[in-house]
């Protein structure tokens, strides 16, 4: 009994001894030695779980059950480990912020740290793997309280790998694409999943909607295989998704894979055709084919033809829905009722292709042939025979109309005159040679018309003369003389010729060896060696339809000089240049030629033209300036009397001078160009010429009103300010006072002239002058001096241009006469003359005929001529003062 209560108070010591030790698994080992275990009432335990890698926390009661009572040791294990993996010391009223804290770095190597000044307490392990599952305890030390020991049991979950989705047909590894499959075919795909602690749910998935959970689990994998059936295009871009999860902590890994589907177009049709189409006229044709995937190929044929080169673009829209593919089409006359298809296939897929088709009604303009009547012989058609021709057309739609050309001319139908019109039938009756020449046939629709390919109609005829030809020749006697002879025939090949001499009295043949034919042309040289040998030349052509019906005659006479030309007159004269044309006369038998020769009236020759032809363009004349012109003909004999004719050519216009000038100055601004340096150093130098001359001008009129202010009674009013300080110089002294010299000198002077004391009563009221009325004058003669100098240089000075400025004294400018007495011609209306007057009375003058009124009368030396004289402008301002001093 003594015993038991001793063992009892020697436990309770050793205990406290333990409290207070600072080596924590000493006091594991004596309590497990001694046999004492707290109370299980005092365990307090927990589940965890946490995904691997994630961070758990692990929670320890460190709350006591007595107030003003806390923790002061915090210790844990693992397992059934007697070593703290982690201690958290507050013993020696340490607070939470400045609690030791001590780590087994075999265990969590970092991972860990406990959070004390949460309730409850947390052990946060970050980083979990596999190695931290198990049990872990908590015992807590307080103040007060007894020990409290907390078990937490960690559970670490270990997610699935990520789901591989396999075809189970290829076996190969499906990554975000399924397929591409055909429409209704079935296709089974397998979902392996590896790892995974617990084992993992493998779930099949199709747009958030599950389908399939049977799965089949093997020692280190789970499969799900998914079959589908009979493809739609339904399920084209469904996305299939294999799942797998095995705790509620975690976001469950997944493959997800699109589903891709092939099928071919649902409709083809033709689009931008009517129900005509005109021949020439390109259209833009498109053919839609809708609901294939991917884009169709699509082609275009004529009947059998394929039309690669008109395909100008393929399109497919945004969705992917309709491909488009457009050509440019111009149908053909010969692509009527032809059919035009299109068609939309997938080449890899067999039995895709669809295609549609349009029955082409194309309207053209008439294709027309035209081509004699089968009875007759083109080749040998004559005179007076009947000929009919035949208007072959093709055209959709048929003609309306037919029209029929002769030589581009259109004919109507004249029964009266043989032209006959049958349907497609042109009928001519006793055709002559002028009915020969080139036909046409025109067939119209609405389309347009069409003209057939020109086929010539020959007449064939007996030979006639040709119009035209030289019928007089000109020969001197025992001179020998080629004359000429030409036909119009059909045919013109083959022909004989015959030439004779025809006298009023027999006929003469001529022989062969005179005789040279070429064609339908013959010459006869012959040479007359008496006057009974000149008369009537005949000839006469015969071909395989007869003779000629007229013989040519040419007339054989003795040659000689030409006669003068006649009817001359003037035509398109200008100022400088004009026409001249003549009529020609008789060439005297020979070839003749004509001349001009242009003289003025000093009966200087200005211009010799010689022509072919009595026609003339005459240039370089003078204007308001009369001229001779003598025009002549010439042959081989000799030159024709001449035929005289006078012209004036007409007043040059002062606004042809003035535009002329305009467009030499213009010319000459689109030269110049202003560049921006070029703009500021002109502004630059403006500035500083403008300144230049704002200083000029006032020293001048400083200048100016210093000789004014000179005269005597210039003085102020004495208490008055200066009215003018900048000009008007100050001071008493700066006025001259009369003197007795100049008061005598003026008496004798007035003695002299008889002046009766005007001069020096003068003096005598400018020195003793008011000031103010003075100041008035000074003001007045000042105005004076200034409006003269703005004046100076003005158009406005001598407006009518009949009295030039200066010292001399200038007659009015005199306009002269229309005409000069030593000439018939009147003076350019420019002309000028004006008389001058010096100052010594002797009179000049100067005139010129080539002045313009847009011209100045100064020169750019100051001069107007060698005769007039203009002062500079100062010397007009120093006459101006000298007047205003008087």
């Amino acid at each position: 009994m003594i015993f038991g209560p001793c063992v009892l108070t020697v436990i309770l010591l050793v205990v406290n001894q333990v409290k207070s030790d600072q080596d924590s698994s000493l006091s594991g080992r004596l309590l497990d030695q001694l046999g004492i275990k707290l109370p299980r009432e005092k365990e307090l335990r927990t589940r965890v779980s946490v995904v691997a890698g994630n961070t758990a926390e692990l929670p320890c009661n460190t709350t006591s059950e007595q107030e003003k009572d806390s923790a002061r040791l915090i210790l844990w294990f693992k397992e059934e480990g007697n070593k703290p993996i982690y201690t958290y010391d507050k013993r020696g009223g340490l607070n939470a912020k400045d609690a030791r804290h001590y780590s087994d770095d075999n265990v969590f190597k970092g991972r860990a740290y406990f959070r004390g000044d949460s309730t409850p307490g947390m052990l946060v392990v970050e980083r979990v793997s596999v190695k931290d599952q198990g049990e872990y305890r908590c015992r807590t030390d307080f103040q007060v309280s007894p020990t409290r020991i907390s078990v937490v049991e960690l559970d670490v979950i270990t997610p699935p790998e990520k789901p591989t989705i396999y075809d189970e047909y290829s076996n190969a590894i499906i990554r975000h694409k399924l397929g591409p499959y055909r429409e209704g075919e079935t296709v089974n795909l397998r979902c392996e999943v590896l790892g995974g602690d617990p084992t993992p749910e493998v779930t099949w998935w199709r747009d958030h909607n599950l389908l399939d959970t049977s799965q089949q689990n093997f020692k280190h994998k789970v499969v799900n295989t998914l079959r589908i059936s009979s493809m739609k295009r339904s399920d084209l871009h469904s996305i299939y998704t294999c799942q797998a999860s095995n705790n509620n902590l975690s976001v469950p890994v997944s493959t997800s894979a699109k589903l891709d589907l092939t099928y071919g177009p649902e409709l083809v049709k033709i689009v931008g055709m009517k129900q005509s189409v005109s021949a020439g006229v390109q259209y833009k044709v498109r053919c839609l084919a809708q609901g294939s995937r991917p884009d169709p190929t699509i082609s275009w044929f004529l009947g059998s033809q394929p039309l690669h080169d008109l395909v100008s673009d393929t399109v497919t829209s945004p969705d992917g829905k309709v491909t488009t593919s457009t050509i440019l089409y111009t149908p053909k006359p010969g692509h009527n009722g032809d059919i035009l298809r299109c068609r939309a296939e997938l080449e890899d897929l067999p039995g895709s292709a669809i295609e549609t088709s349009w029955n082409l009604v194309v309207h053209y303009t008439p294709k027309a042939s035209l081509h004699f009547g089968k009875s007759l012989d083109p080749h040998n058609i004559k005179e007076n025979q009947d000929v009919y021709f035949e208007c072959n057309t093709a055209s959709n739609p048929p003609p309306t109309r037919i029209y029929w050309t002769h030589n581009g001319l259109r004919l109507n139908q004249e029964v009266g005159k043989g032209i006959i019109q049958i349907n497609r039938t042109l009928v001519l009756q006793k055709v002559s040679r002028r009915s020969a020449g080139n036909y046409t046939c025109q067939a119209e629709n609405v389309e347009g018309t069409g003209e057939s390919d020109i086929l010539p109609l020959t007449v064939q005829y007996v030979p006639e003369c040709r119009p035209g030809q030289l019928q007089v020749y000109g020969v001197g006697k025992h001179e020998t003389v080629r004359i000429r002879c030409e036909v119009n025939a059909n045919p013109d090949t083959g022909l004989t010729f015959s030439w004779w001499f025809n006298t009023t009295r027999e006929r003469i043949d001529f022989q062969a060896s005179q005789i040279t034919s070429k064609g339908s042309t013959s010459w006869l040289e012959y040479t007359p060696r008496t006057e009974l040998d000149y008369g009537t030349l005949q000839c006469r052509a015969e071909n395989h339809v007869g003779v000629q019906h007229v013989p040519c005659s040419f007339s054989l006479v003795p040659a000689g000089v030409p006669d003068p030309v006649h009817n001359c007159t003037a035509s398109n004269q200008s100022y400088s240049a004009i026409q001249v044309s003549c009529s020609p006369g008789f060439n005297g038998g020979l070839k003749q030629s004509f001349f001009l020769e242009v003289e003025n009236l000093e009966q200087k020759s200005i211009s010799n033209i010689s022509s072919p032809s009595p026609v003339f363009s005459i240039t370089g004349l003078e204007a308001d300036t009369e001229y001779r012109l003598y025009v002549h003909a010439g042959n081989s004999k000799g030159l024709s009397g001449k035929v005289s004719i006078a012209i004036r050519t007409p007043e040059l216009q002062p606004s042809l001078v003035y535009q002329s000038d305009q467009a030499k100055l213009g010319s000459l601004k689109t030269k110049f160009t202003v560049t921006p340096i070029l703009g500021v150093l002109i502004g630059v130098g403006a500035a500083i010429l403008l300144v230049s001359f704002t200083i000029i001008s006032i020293l001048c009129c400083r200048s100016n009103y210093e000789k004014v202010s000179m005269t005597p009674g210039a003085r102020k009013e004495p208490g008055k300010e200066d009215p003018s300080p900048d000009i008007i110089p100050k001071g008493e002294d700066s006025y001259k006072q009369i003197s007795r010299d100049e008061l005598s000198s003026a008496q004798s002077l007035e003695d002299n002239q008889g002046g009766g004391g005007t001069l020096r009563s003068t003096l005598h009221r400018q020195r003793y002058l008011t000031p103010r009325n003075y100041q008035n004058q000074d003001l007045d003669v000042l105005k004076h001096i200034h409006n003269n100098i703005s004046r100076l240089g003005t158009e406005d000075d001598f407006p009518d241009l009949k009295i030039i400025p200066n010292e001399d004294v200038y007659s009015p400018l005199l306009l002269p006469s229309t005409a000069s007495p030593t000439s018939s011609l009147a003076r350019p209306s420019s002309y000028l003359s004006y008389t001058t007057t010096n100052t010594q009375g002797v009179s000049s003058s100067s005139s010129r005929d080539d002045y313009s009124m847009d011209a100045p009368l100064i020169s750019d030396s100051g001069n107007s001529g060698s005769n007039v004289h203009h002062p500079h402008p100062h010397q007009n301002l120093h006459r101006l003062d000298r007047e205003s001093a008087v």
